[in-house]
């Protein structure tokens, strides 16, 4: 969308949406007929047919589906759209809605590697052009595809917060409390690393896992490190 545009529906913008990891979709509907539905459902009925109709071809044009926008999804029986562009229709049933905030639930499962990294750029274009703050969990991303986020939030065995920041300080961070990235490496496989145990901390045999937790705490609360 440009700035006009999202200016003129921003009026109109819900607050939460969320994209689960599973197709909720009709499978015999086309691409459009998905994502218009979910438009008319849940936009304002104050919104005009045409403001309606812009959210719905801006949506096609920003997950770049709109050359499929008239195919059918399909299913076991008959042929459809591609794997990777039922989770753009997942993602745009969602964004129709014009929420402020957007959560996805593994949005890249499934894809190769250029895909996801395609799909995650799309989404940060979304993040910048229509002002939506987006989040995502995510599992093993690529290097290009985890380098497209802002910020990380890093979470240790037990589900508490090893790291929160931005993506590009993390290395930094895990560098002051022992852990080098010596060889080039995905940075998302050395996090992984780490938070598994599989990367022992540099000159502490005694180190545990969860001594993550209280490192981090440490540094939030501005105490030494140990």
């Amino acid at each position: 969308m440009n700035g006009e545009v999202v200016d003129d529906l921003s009026k109109w913008k819900k607050l939460v949406g969320f994209v689960p990891q599973e197709d909720v979709m009709i499978r015999s509907l086309t691409v459009r007929d998905n994502i218009g539905f979910s438009a008319n459902y849940r936009l304002p009925a104050s919104m005009s047919y045409s403001e309606a109709q812009g959210v719905v071809n801006d949506t096609l044009l920003s997950l770049g589906i709109d050359h499929v926008q008239h195919s059918i999804i399909g299913d076991e029986r008959e042929r459809g759209v591609s794997g990777g562009q039922r989770k753009r229709v997942n993602i745009g049933i969602e964004l129709a809605a014009l929420p402020r905030v957007l959560f996805l639930d593994e949005p890249t499962s499934g894809l190769d590697s250029t895909s996801s990294t395609t799909l995650t750029k799309q989404l940060k274009n979304i993040a910048v052009e229509q002002n939506v703050t987006i989040a995502a969990v995510i599992h093993q991303p690529s290097m290009a595809t985890f380098e497209a986020f802002d910020d990380l939030l890093l979470l240790g065995r037990g589900g508490m917060v090893v790291y929160q920041g931005p993506v590009c300080d993390a290395v930094a961070y895990f560098s002051s409390i022992g852990f080098n990235m010596k060889t080039p490496m995905n940075p998302a496989d050395f996090f992984l690393d780490i938070t598994n145990g599989a990367i022992e901390r540099e000159n502490d045999p005694a180190f545990k896992t969860p001594d993550l937790f209280r490192f981090w705490n440490n540094k939030l609360n501005g105490r030494p490190l140990d």
